[in-house]
């Protein structure tokens, strides 16, 4: 977990007890999280039982990425919405090992990273639907 514990260590935001608790589903993920609004890109928590996560921050929503077991080196996520299908598709499994969270999150910035992947894959979609639409608006002209 060295890459988990070196990203956690560097995030300054901490979400409170309660806000972790009102954000869990019940059954060990953090739907209520994933709406959750806090300063800065990254904010970091632990829940009632000892669990710690990252939340970051998109354009699109959060998304939760947390010890899916207290002594397991294995995470889960939550995310809503269309990110929620981003990640389906990234992590069909919904389990990230502790270098591939590092990945996700980032080895030495952290926001970065996160972010140019959402931002890359909605630009990459808007570019596509302007295209099909200056298609379209060429094809009724003709």
């Amino acid at each position: 977990m060295k890459n988990f514990n070196r990203i956690f260590d560097q995030i300054d935001t901490t979400l409170s007890a309660e806000t972790v608790l009102k954000g869990e589903n019940g059954t060990g993920y953090f739907n209520g999280l994933t709406l959750v609004d806090f300063d800065g890109d990254l904010a970091k928590f632990t829940d009632r039982h000892d669990r710690r996560g990252i939340v970051c921050k998109t354009r699109l929503g959060n998304i939760v990425f947390f010890q899916r077991r207290i002594d397991g080196e294995r995470f889960a996520y939550n995310a809503a919405g269309a990110l929620r299908l981003i990640m389906s598709a990234a992590v069909p499994e919904n389990v990230l090992t502790d270098d591939s969270l590092s990945i996700w999150i980032g080895n030495f910035k952290p926001t970065n990273t996160m972010k140019k992947i959402i931002d890359e894959i909605l630009n990459r979609e808007q570019d596509r639907l302007e295209d099909e639409e200056s298609a379209n608006d060429t094809a009724g002209m003709a």
